[in-house]
């Protein structure tokens, strides 16, 4: 793919992501949009801004995020964040989107809280595979020390859907409410608090949590993921390093998410994507096709 063709791209890319996270988009009044522009301060909406809990020192620094230098939110294990009080939020209605990258994916870290620190049940990683317990798995689509888009959706008739990199992923009915908001506050990251070591976190990075009192719809989720073809590590240009990347998931050493590694028929992670990942990085004519 040659340079003009990428950043072709990568800008259109960059105007749909904008247009779509317009507040004033008729599907997502956001209640809260937080960028991490160090600190943790909310950009649009009503909610309070972000407050760090738990122990460990979280630090603000640059990082290459889907092809752009942004500054990012670095947590260690057992640190998180909460928005305290949800003023006008407690109910069933919402959509929170992430972009994340978690340390390890092995076992279960939390993601989201939602019920103060009190429970067990809420939003996991579990081996790799969005979850919620007390619920249901999703397939493992999620890979450690990777950028992911995660969203999670819940609508008025208690139905939760959550998509990783704009694909639905899981999708069950939360009739227990475990999903369901309190006025008291939603937390990320942290686990909820217990009397011995749960071990149900990971450190990690976040860029962007945005959190919406409606649901959105899956066209508006499928926009916002700007990550192109072929750049597993969302650097903004494919190079031999993704290319790399893509074989050892192809011979079972390694992890990439498939919706950006999978760039050609047959279906599945192959060395075949590596190599016509290579051929991309090094310009030669090759369309990439994912999804």
């Amino acid at each position: 793919m040659t340079d003009l063709r990428r950043i072709l791209l990568r800008a259109i890319a960059a105007c749909a992501l904008a247009a779509a996270l317009l507040p004033s988009h008729a599907a997502a009044v956001v209640r809260g949009d937080y960028r991490f522009e160090n600190d943790l301060t909310n950009s649009s909406g009503s909610l309070p801004s972000l407050t760090p809990i738990g122990p460990g020192q979280p630090t603000f620094h640059g990082e290459i995020v889907e092809g752009s230098e942004v500054v990012v939110y670095e947590f260690p294990t057992d640190n998180g964040l909460e928005i305290t009080p949800l003023t006008g939020m407690a109910g069933n209605v919402y959509s929170i989107v992430m972009l994340v990258r978690l340390d390890h994916v092995t076992g279960a870290s939390r993601l989201i809280d939602f019920k103060d620190g009190a429970s067990d049940c809420g939003f996991y990683v579990v081996d790799g595979a969005p979850a919620i317990e007390c619920g249901a798995a999703g397939m493992p689509s999620i890979c450690a020390n990777t950028w992911v888009q995660v969203v999670l959706t819940r609508s008025a008739n208690d139905t939760v859907r959550i998509y990783v990199n704009g694909n639905l992923q899981l999708e069950y009915d939360d009739t227990a409410g475990d999903t369901a908001l309190t006025e008291e506050s939603l937390r990320f990251f942290r686990d909820n608090e217990c009397t011995f070591p749960c071990g149900e976190e990971s450190g990690g990075a976040v860029a962007r949590i945005l959190v919406h009192d409606t649901v959105l719809r899956r066209n508006f989720i499928e926009d916002l993921v700007v990550q192109e073809c072929g750049d597993l590590n969302s650097s903004g240009t494919i190079t031999a390093s993704d290319a790399l990347g893509a074989l050892k998931a192809a011979v079972g050493t390694g992890c990439c998410q498939i919706e950006f590694c999978d760039v050609a028929e047959p279906p599945g992670v192959l060395a075949s994507d590596a190599l016509a990942i290579l051929k991309a990085a090094v310009d030669q004519e090759i369309d990439l096709s994912c999804g």
